[in-house]
């Protein structure tokens, strides 16, 4: 798969472009919303993992404006986050995230994560 990481955190995308590459995978990375709505709009992924909170655009608004894209409608998409409330986990299904994942997290986590989300697109 080629799976999109969104995280302004450099160590955060290291760590999951590594773990994602010994999975099997390609990871490619952005470092904000804006970044990964562009990418998007050039490119088809597999998948994308998106951190809720980066300056600028936050992911509610970037998965919003990803979901309005012809190589975005049906990617899926896990949303990071360490704000456990409610507010934000509707904001973020309501954007058009596919699931949430609370952090601290594992890499191999969000990949099942990615794999549920996956069985569950149409084909």
């Amino acid at each position: 798969m080629h799976i999109l990481v969104v995280d302004d955190g450099e160590e955060t995308r290291l760590l999951f472009s590594f773990a994602f590459s010994r999975a099997g995978h390609k990871a490619h990375t952005a470092s904000s919303g804006s970044e990964a709505v562009s990418l998007v709009e050039t490119r088809a992924y597999d998948a994308i993992v998106m951190d809720a909170h980066m300056p600028q655009m936050n992911g509610v608004e970037a998965v919003q404006r990803i979901r309005a894209l012809p190589n975005g409608r049906q990617v899926p998409t896990v949303a990071l986050t360490g704000d456990t409330s409610a507010a934000l986990y509707r904001k973020l299904t309501a954007a058009g995230a596919n699931r949430v994942v609370y952090k601290p997290m594992f890499p191999e986590a969000v990949l099942d994560c990615i794999e549920e989300c996956r069985q569950d697109v149409p084909a």
